[in-house]
């Protein structure tokens, strides 16, 4: 695992230590998959919820060589605007510290 992907994964997840995917559906084309993921998680001491569709390429040896996530953001952006106990964390996801 990328040296980049882990240090990212690990901020998140001091902003959301309870962060859970669940996948709702999935497609695959060729070497393409989209995944449908419902994401949970405790965010400022409330729970966030939200949806994820990643679009994966897949290489001939089953590797991924690209991820894209799409979202709406709003839920995410409302949760940590309004709920003060997720400034901190959040400030830190968004700076790399």
């Amino acid at each position: 695992m990328p040296a980049v992907w882990q240090d990212g994964a690990r901020r998140l997840l001091r902003l959301a230590p309870d962060l859970r995917g669940d996948v709702v559906t999935w497609a695959g084309h060729d070497d393409v998959v989209f995944i449908d993921v419902r994401l949970r998680a405790t965010v400022g001491g409330k729970p966030l919820v939200f949806r994820s569709f990643d679009q994966l390429l897949i290489s001939p040896e089953g590797r991924v060589l690209r991820r894209e996530a799409f979202f709406d953001p709003t839920p995410v952006a409302l949760a940590l605007l309004l709920r003060p106990a997720a400034w901190l964390p959040a400030a830190r996801l968004l700076l790399g510290r």
